[in-house]
């Protein structure tokens, strides 16, 4: 007789789009190892869906649930399972994951924290869950003679107590990566590809380096075969309706055979399109393996410098290991000769960083000369070293709970039960023997800068010339936290709101964070938590505040000029600003320009062009709920939309937007940046062949149109809530291109320049 088994890695279905919207692979490593096994003795039926679960739960109740846990889906597992152990208390409950951990002190603070699992397994959950299933097929599902004896690779508690722990952390290779069946190839992953959740291949497992607030550190490494994954990728392409994908491994390129998997990976974009997005991390060191299969990737995935601090006795104690400044030098000139984006972040609450040093190392990270900056706060959970109470206790450590990506949802259960009721949480250092509360207020208020400036990239060009002149950005950006610059009114409330956002948002335990979500939820249905930095960087954008902000930042890089500069440079410094702000202006895309719903003969024009590339414009109406949630990605029907060479974009663009300006200036700004800035501006002027006319479209015109038409049936005041999960960072300004002087433009194209 068959043992029915629902396997869950659940996930909250709210609005942050379909990147979020990710294939279950580890589940499906462990079904797969264990039909492998058992063959027809279980009958594994694997899911995302939370709703979906309640549904088939009480429709055909299993005897085993197991679940994957971590920092997104912890609580909402637990409520789940608490609904479960109410409903039928009988049925058997098995967790994993890296909320588990991996040492028999992480297992008893995980079995402490949930309380109503009845085993769980530490790291790779293959042998774990296998031994679990054949002592349960032994003890023909008792689970008191289940807790018996020892299970090997299980820890559970046979009493409920530390003293009762039985604990089993075993070799985690096991079961060799080579000894686990595809979850593509076996098909389990197709419901998943059908329903537009974007894949994942897993090349290698583990990670080599030793950092204490990354579980991944933990892991030993493990491949899979180079043949697997190259099947696993072609068989993904027939299948997926996404045009995402992700690649899992913490340190892609670390071995040779990586750049063959790069190769099919390249060769099915260059002839299908297919993926036009990717999730990829390369190897940590800049070996000439990680820099051939850049050269390879080139604009598909953008390279991430990972520094996270760069204070020598932060990166001691958190055993953290940063490329040396050459190396990433290195690896910047070769990005910028095969036009690849480089990425980097730093991590603020980390032990001994002060504020000080982290503003320092956030400018000296900027001087390698890295295109995207991000900050983050350090985050602490179950498994990883940083989070132990001897840590918290050794750097006097007070952390507080905020929301974890608007991960808060009731569902009902139309039983008795009622409703299940889940929250997920951030708990993050607000204070250390480093920094104190305000010091924590000022690194998030830059935050809210570097957002805007190094990542939506509203005022990167005024920072370049500021940078032309040696003068370096963050000076800007520091006087303007520092209050050196007066201050419009408008602006001074908006960081009035964004600092009261802040506080607000933090709550001394997770239960105070539940039960204000849970009474607001109650109060307004359609409540909505703000995301505040990119909530803000909305309204900076896409709301009259902007003429504001275009104001101060030009009246205080004005200031910096005339502080910094003699009298002759100071005067061609200035002669650009009035044509470099209203370019940056009508560069950033107006919402406006994309309420119009498409008209058939729109469509018609769209099909027509995608046809001829072998893509199918079926889904092009928006009609669908694929097409809502996954077109913006990408779907099969719209791969021919996204990436592509700046010729390619241009032709796409002016087929499909209605979206199209033409501005005419004395300076050539789209030279200046194509040359990555390295000249000042006055290098472009057209002073000898009159002025530049540049035009404006978006890289991507169908994420406005999805957001638009998404928010048809809702307030447009929750627009600044959810728009960061619709239009990605690149497609908030719009792609901007010199017509030839030589082409005469069209009637049409006349009425398009705005002087």
């Amino acid at each position: 007789m068959s043992t029915k088994i629902m396997l869950a890695d659940l996930l909250y279905d709210n609005d942050r789009g379909p990147s979020y919207f990710l294939a279950p692979l580890n589940i499906g490593y462990i079904t797969a190892y264990a039909k492998k096994l058992y063959g027809d003795k279980c009958d594994i039926r694997i899911y995302r869906n939370v709703d979906q679960f309640i549904k088939d739960f009480q429709e055909d109740p299993p005897e085993i649930v197991g679940f994957g846990q971590y920092i997104w889906n912890h609580d909402l597992t637990q409520n789940v399972l608490k609904w479960i152990k109410h409903t039928r208390p009988n049925t058997i409950s098995f967790a994993g994951g890296p909320m588990v951990g991996s040492t028999e002190e992480d297992a008893a603070v995980f079995m402490e924290l949930n309380p109503l699992i009845d085993f769980c397994v530490s790291v790779y959950g293959e042998y774990g869950f296998s031994q679990f299933f054949q002592r349960y097929i032994d003890c023909d599902g008792d689970v008191s003679k289940m807790k018996e004896d020892m299970i090997l690779g299980v820890s559970f508690s046979t009493d409920g107590t530390r003293s009762g722990n039985v604990y089993s952390i075993v070799n985690q290779l096991t079961v060799k990566p080579i000894d686990i069946p595809s979850p593509y190839l076996t098909g389990l992953m197709d419901p998943f590809l059908e329903e537009g959740y974007s894949p994942i291949i897993q090349c290698m497992r583990g990670c080599p380096y030793t950092c204490t607030y990354c579980f991944a550190a933990k892991l030993d490494i493990g491949q899979f075969t180079t043949e697997t994954v190259l099947a696993e990728i072609d068989y993904i392409y027939e299948r997926t309706k996404s045009s995402a994908l992700a690649v899992t491994d913490d340190n892609f390129g670390l071995y040779s055979r990586d750049i063959e998997i790069a190769k099919r990976i390249r060769s099915n974009y260059d002839q299908f399109g297919y993926p036009s997005k990717m999730l990829l991390y390369y190897s940590k060191k800049p070996t000439e393996t990680v820099i051939e299969i850049s050269k390879i990737m080139r604009k598909l995935a953008p390279f991430f410098i990972s520094y996270q601090s760069r204070n020598p006795e932060t990166l001691k104690t958190i055993e953290r290991y940063n490329l040396i400044d050459e190396n990433t030098i290195k690896i910047v000139k070769i990005c910028k000769e095969y036009d690849i984006h480089v990425a980097s972040e730093m991590i603020f609450g980390l032990p001994h960083e002060t504020k000080q040093t982290f503003m320092e190392g956030l400018e000296e990270l900027y001087g390698l000369n890295i295109d995207t900056l991000a900050i983050y706060n350090c985050k602490f959970f179950n498994g990883t070293d940083i989070a132990t109470k001897a840590s918290i206790s050794s750097h006097k450590l007070k952390t507080k709970h905020r929301l974890y990506e608007d991960n808060f949802a009731i569902y009902k259960t139309n039983d008795p039960y009622k409703e299940i009721i889940a929250c997920e949480t951030d708990e993050i250092p607000v204070e250390s023997d480093s920094f104190n509360y305000q010091d924590f207020i000022d690194i998030r208020i830059l935050g809210f800068w570097i957002e805007m400036c190094f990542s939506k990239k509203m005022y990167y060009e005024v920072l370049k010339h500021l940078e032309n002149y040696g003068i370096s950005p963050f000076r800007l950006i520091y006087s303007a936290l520092d209050g050196k610059f007066k201050m419009p009114e408008k602006i001074k409330d908006i960081f009035t709101e964004i600092q009261k956002g802040y506080e607000d948002e933090l709550f001394d335990s997770f239960d105070e964070l539940k039960e204000h979500m849970y009474a607001n939820i109650k109060k307004n249905s359609n409540y909505k938590s703000k995301k505040i930095n990119l909530y803000y960087c909305y309204m900076v954008i896409h709301t009259d505040i902007r003429e504001d902000f275009d104001t101060f930042i030009k009246d205080a890089t004005i200031l910096l000029g005339k502080e910094n500069l003699d009298p002759e440079l100071y005067e061609e410094f200035l002669k650009p600003l009035d044509d470099l702000f209203r370019y940056h202006h009508q560069r950033c895309v107006n919402l406006s320009a994309f309420k119009r719903e498409y008209t058939s003969k729109d469509i018609q024009v769209i099909e027509t062009t995608l046809d001829e590339n072998g893509a199918v414009g079926e889904e092009m109406n928006q009609g669908s709920e694929t097409a809502q949630r996954y077109l913006l990605e990408g779907t099969r029907a719209s791969q021919t939309i996204h990436g592509g060479t700046d010729e390619e974009i241009s032709k796409r663009s002016k087929i499909e937007s209605n979206y199209s300006e033409i501005g005419e200036y004395q300076y050539d700004f789209v030279a200046w940046e194509k040359d990555y800035f390295r000249n000042p501006i006055s290098h472009y002027n057209s002073s000898k062949d009159g002025s530049y006319k540049i035009r404006f479209m978006t890289r991507n015109p169908k994420q406005y149109k999805v957001l638009m038409n998404i928010i048809n049936t809702m307030d447009e005041s929750k627009i600044p809530f959810m728009w960061h999960n619709y239009i990605y960072s690149n497609n908030v300004k719009s792609y901007a291109e010199t017509i030839n002087p030589t082409v005469s433009l069209s009637k049409e194209e006349e009425t398009l320049i705005v002087s």
